[in-house]
């Protein structure tokens, strides 16, 4: 976390170093060229053009930062569509695996009342199909961060929505 916050500063003070320096730089050498041949129109072409600088050189600093994003977020696009394919090539409407959900449920119970089954084994054998889903997702996701920050991602908000 603390080195997310270090890199988080580190760009910001990229990008104002990145949007300062061409725009001072251009100013200072429009305002020279206005001095030198007596004219008044360089401080402001030369403004312009650092202004224009300026903001290439944030689109190329941020570029690669949200190129990341929407790859990661195309990867868990085609994930849950994959997902959703699965879902319905075991031949499978909500209605029937709810139904059939239920009727595990009940033996479920019935096998704990008996003392053949251990609660914990019961809760995870009767995941709606959903929750099962989402925790594949969540760790599908957490390899992802570990494997994209190399194994230091030490979020504490991960269990979070």
């Amino acid at each position: 976390m603390k080195k997310d916050r270090i890199k988080a500063l580190l760009m910001i003070s990229q990008i104002g170093i990145s949007m300062i320096v061409p725009i001072f730089l251009a100013a200072f050498i429009g305002n020279w060229l206005d001095a030198k041949f007596g004219t008044g129109f360089f401080f402001l072409i030369f403004l312009l053009l650092g202004i224009l600088a300026a903001f290439r050189n944030i689109y190329k600093l941020t570029k690669p930062f949200y190129a990341e994003d929407l790859k990661r977020e195309r990867q868990e696009q085609a994930y849950w569509e994959n997902l959703k394919k699965a879902r319905s090539k075991q031949g499978g409407g909500e209605g029937k695996a709810d139904g059939d959900e239920s009727e595990t449920c009940e033996a479920n119970i019935a096998a704990i009342e008996n003392g053949a089954v251990k609660p914990d084994a019961v809760r995870t054998a009767v995941k709606s199909r959903r929750e099962r889903a989402e925790e594949e997702f969540d760790l599908w996701r957490r390899e992802r961060e570990k494997s994209h920050d190399g194994g230091n991602s030490h979020d504490s908000s991960e269990n979070g929505g």
